[in-house]
């Protein structure tokens, strides 16, 4: 992934994570990095709490996948898994 870090599987479903850069390709505003599940989508019946699924405008890939860990791993544990 970045320099050796890899993305944490999804703390409520267990799929693969992603990461993207948010970029409006209109005006090229960059509105950062974005980690999370990849098969989270809204009302899904799974991912009732999509702040739990997600991790949004970060400052570099690295610093979304990081963030994005940690936040799995609190869930995960929140979760008692």
């Amino acid at each position: 992934m970045t320099d050796g870090l890899q993305l944490e599987r999804c703390p409520i479903c267990g799929k693969a994570a992603t990461v993207i850069h948010m970029v409006d390709t209109y005006d090229r505003a960059d509105y950062g990095w974005d980690a999370g599940c990849a098969a989270a989508k809204a009302n899904d019946g799974i991912h009732q709490d999509m702040n739990k699924v997600r991790i949004m405008a970060m400052p570099s890939k690295e610093a979304a996948v990081i963030a994005w860990n940690i936040k799995a791993r609190k869930v995960r544990a929140e979760n008692g898994n």
